[in-house]
């Protein structure tokens, strides 16, 4: 949907606005098709976020909420990115977060997308994991299941009223899917909110080469209708995702690796940078692929989300058992105790 959205909206060469670390798919989802160039943008202070990790030596961050600001950039960070770009098109938000597996404030949501449009780009709001909020843990003071986040689509009205409704409806534009929330990534359905109705036009257009099959879009109507047994997957969905993630923590904080508090989606991102023998992403890689090979546990590394500085790491932690997450840990432990 959003290779799509980009084809209608962008032409070869446009930029695409991207807080940084992002999904590291990203880049080919934008660059195959819609030849569109993905733009990194960092927020500009490396060390706010750093504020909200778990360490080994202090325990859980003094200020995750005041730290999550960091995770957008500033408008600063943002006109910097903008003045460089010869054709910026678009500024691509997730929310929930991938990598850093964070529900994002609602203020400095609200904060980038006024940004976006009052420089005439479109937003594009990634709400994949809209409904995989696990609230995490409660020895990081965790919060409650399904609680904090906020669709772009409920800031519409206010949204509206600062700006006016005809550049809301024609500008900002959000996605979700069913590979997330639903379990059901093989069956590839995602859909589109916007109100634009030129890009529907297009996408309507586009979307004949991509459409769902009938069988599919039977079974997810028939499932979406059965508002009962969606609302009970939803909630065990959320209570196994905060399991997995309570139980991988725990053996996080045994092993003395430090990690940001996470409260949705499938992922946590830790922090490895101690253990670089050399401080750049060469060092990040070669820590990298002794995990791989000696450990044989498999990391995303942060190079690929574009991570601003190396030794940071992603980690997938939703589709094993328990027993399997403190085996990875363990092996973990056990690599970097040598080096």
């Amino acid at each position: 949907v959003i290779d799509n959205v980009c084809f209608a909206v962008c032409d070869p060469g446009s930029e695409v606005l991207i807080p940084a670390p992002y999904y590291p798919a990203f880049d080919n989802d934008l660059r195959v098709k819609s030849s569109v160039v993905p733009v990194p943008v960092h927020h500009g202070s490396a060390s706010g976020l750093r504020k909200a990790f778990h360490s080994s030596a202090g325990g859980p961050g003094p200020g995750k909420r005041e730290a999550l600001e960091s995770v957008l950039p500033s408008n600063e960070d943002l006109d910097r990115a903008f003045a460089n770009c010869s054709n910026p098109r678009i500024l691509l938000l997730t929310n929930p977060h991938n990598p850093l597996g964070v529900v994002l404030p609602s203020d400095e949501v609200k904060r980038c997308i006024k940004w976006a449009l009052q420089k005439g780009l479109h937003v594009i709001s990634d709400e994949i994991y809209a409904n995989s909020v696990h609230g995490g843990d409660d020895a990081d003071g965790g919060g409650e299941i399904g609680q904090g986040f906020r669709s772009a689509i409920a800031m519409m009205p206010e949204l509206s009223r600062l700006l006016g409704s005809d550049l809301i409806e024609e500008r900002l534009h959000t996605i979700f899917g069913f590979s997330k929330d639903l379990c059901a990534s093989g069956l590839r359905v995602g859909c589109l909110h916007s109100k634009n109705t030129r890009l529907l036009t297009a996408i309507d257009n586009i979307g004949y080469f991509c459409g769902v099959s009938g069988h599919t879009g039977y079974l997810m109507a028939q499932t979406l209708q059965d508002a009962s047994f969606v609302k009970k997957f939803l909630a065990k969905n959320q209570a196994n995702l905060r399991k997995s993630y309570q139980t991988l923590t725990k053996h996080l904080r045994e092993a003395e690796i430090d990690y940001l508090p996470a409260d949705a989606g499938m992922f946590c991102w830790i922090d490895m940078q101690r253990y670089l023998k050399d401080k750049t992403f060469a060092g990040e890689m070669e820590l990298w692929t002794g995990l791989a090979r000696d450990a044989k546990v498999l990391f995303t590394p942060g190079r690929d989300c574009h991570a601003r500085e190396p030794g940071f790491f992603r980690i997938c932690f939703a589709w094993m058992p328990e027993e399997a997450l403190k085996l990875a840990v363990d092996r973990v432990k056990h690599y970097i105790d040598k080096l």
